[in-house]
């Protein structure tokens, strides 16, 4: 699941950004490629309100080359402001690994 302890990565969003979200439409854009000499492989990404939902997963192919994909996502209003994350997944131990270059959010 997308919400609480995942076993993945997550940056929290500042502030600003959490309110200028709050009931518009973001977009969180991931640079990636597969580790140095491993095939293709997925990882996930998603968005939480750390209050009213997030995005769930939203799964992605990562290759060899540096390649961005992008998400939308339609964030509720605001009640209390407890903090927004963006949330990176890796896949299982068994795949190849992912390498980020840039995570980047906006709204709009």
């Amino acid at each position: 699941p997308s919400a609480g302890m995942t076993g993945g990565y997550s940056i929290r969003v500042p502030d600003a950004f959490e309110r200028a979200a709050s009931g518009r439409n973001i977009r969180i854009r991931v640079v990636a490629r597969t580790v140095e000499g491993a095939a293709g492989t997925r990882f996930a990404t998603a968005y939480s309100t750390n209050e009213l939902g997030n995005s769930r997963w939203r799964w992605f192919y990562a290759t060899p080359e540096w390649s961005a994909v992008e998400m939308a996502y339609s964030v509720p209003q605001m009640k209390d402001g407890k903090g927004d994350f963006i949330g990176l997944l890796p896949g299982t131990a068994e795949t190849p690994g992912v390498e980020i270059c840039v995570v980047t959010a906006r709204v709009g």
